[in-house]
């Protein structure tokens, strides 16, 4: 019994020793390594772990953990959860990834923190996302991205992408884009002056244009583990947006005449900030259009008789047609006791009857939803004489 009690016990230890599974007083365990000192994690493999850390995975395979969990319904590979945090400096990450991101850590081809990879070649699936991001509460973002090695603070509300930087798509963007414009962030304002701003916008040239395929270097490494260099396409030539026309402005022109519209990328590329045109826009249509109002006035006045012994006088409507609103001038001397203005429809039915009290120029207004849509005519009546009569055409 006894030889048999020691030849168990010779055998565990032959196991323990050829898988390699050293257990401390403390429990913490190591397993896959011949080292020796003090195990830092509860659980370590093929390293002795890190204080940080409660379990610590090391060594040179092409996966440091690899998950397979497969079957129906509701399967998570890896679920990583994190109790709360105090302290406002404090943070509660679920998952931290991190690839290639110094010197320490080398890398000649590719650094991922975090990669994603989801899909279906029979298209099955009713919903597949590379990488997901769910937000509750009252502050914060589903996908959050910054130049640098830190987080920094966001302001209130919930964003479902929050980008600290310059984002680039090649790729077409479908949304509502809303540019902030509150008064509270704005400082130096100032009007613009019309005419200086209707100058250059003369001298833009619009054009229609085709995207053209921009290559750029990358590196990677052989089977030889030497590094090279490969060229890069970063438009999809089956995209929309590569084989569609385009129509806009040359950044290098636009420079010239409004320096302030251009910024250059980081990869040296110009562009235009094409919002900011519409401002500039519009302060000339406003201009134009009161420059156009002052015309009809001045217009209107060298037609209007300026004698107060002038007879009394009826002007076409305007606009006409009209499907809105449209204004009847007239002109009344002070020598009439007393006027009307008439509308009839075209088999001379009396629609509306207005009394006339002002003298000389004088505007009357009607509006489109008075009458239906049709051709209508009005007189000016003044002392029992009818001064004359025109026709207005409502549209619908």
């Amino acid at each position: 019994m006894k030889k048999v009690i020691f030849s168990l016990f010779l055998w565990i230890c032959a196991v323990a020793l050829s898988a390699q599974v050293i257990v401390q007083n403390n429990g913490y365990t190591m397993i896959g390594n011949n080292a020796t000192g003090t195990i830092l994690s509860k659980l370590a493999v093929g390293t002795l772990g890190s204080n940080d850390a409660i379990a610590y995975i090391g060594g040179s395979h092409y996966y440091g953990l690899k998950v397979s969990n497969g079957g129906m319904d509701d399967k998570t590979g890896i679920f990583s959860t994190t109790s709360a945090c105090s302290g406002s400096s404090s943070r509660a990450i679920g998952v931290w990834g991190q690839g290639a991101y110094n010197s320490g850590y080398g890398c000649a081809g590719i650094g991922i923190g975090v990669r994603g990879l989801s899909g279906s070649t029979n298209a099955t699936l009713s919903r597949a996302y590379g990488v997901s991001g769910l937000i509750v509460g009252s502050r914060g973002a589903s996908i959050y991205g910054a130049f640098g090695s830190t987080e920094t603070a966001i302001p209130t509300g919930l964003y479902a992408g929050y980008f600290d930087g310059n984002v680039v798509v090649t790729g077409t963007i479908n949304g509502t884009t809303i540019g902030t414009s509150d008064s509270r962030l704005k400082t130096n304002v100032l009007n613009l002056d019309c005419q200086q701003t209707l100058d250059k916008l003369l001298q833009l040239r619009p054009v229609e244009y085709n995207m053209q395929q921009v290559l750029f270097d990358a590196d990677s490494t052989d089977e030889n583990g030497n590094t090279v260099t490969y060229r890069v396409q970063r438009y999809n030539e089956n995209s929309q947006i590569f084989q569609k026309k385009h129509y806009g402005l040359i950044a290098q022109e636009v420079q010239d005449i409004f320096p302030d519209l251009v910024y250059e990328g980081s990869d040296g590329y110009l562009g235009i900030d094409y919002t900011s045109l519409v401002p500039l826009l519009l302060k000339v249509v406003q201009q134009q259009q009161q420059q156009q109002q002052q015309s009809i006035e001045q217009l209107q006045l060298a037609l209007t008789p300026q004698q107060s012994n002038a007879p009394a006088t009826l002007y076409q409507n305007a606009p006409n047609p009209f499907n809105q609103t449209t204004s009847i001038s007239y002109w009344l001397p002070e020598t009439v006791s007393n006027a009307s203005l008439y509308i009839y429809d075209l088999q001379g039915k009396q629609l509306k009857q207005t009394a006339l009290s002002q003298y000389g120029e004088g505007t009357y207004t009607i509006s489109g939803s008075e009458f239906p849509a049709g051709v209508y005519l009005y007189a000016l009546i003044a002392d029992g004489k009818e001064i004359d009569m025109k026709r207005m055409i409502l549209t619908e």
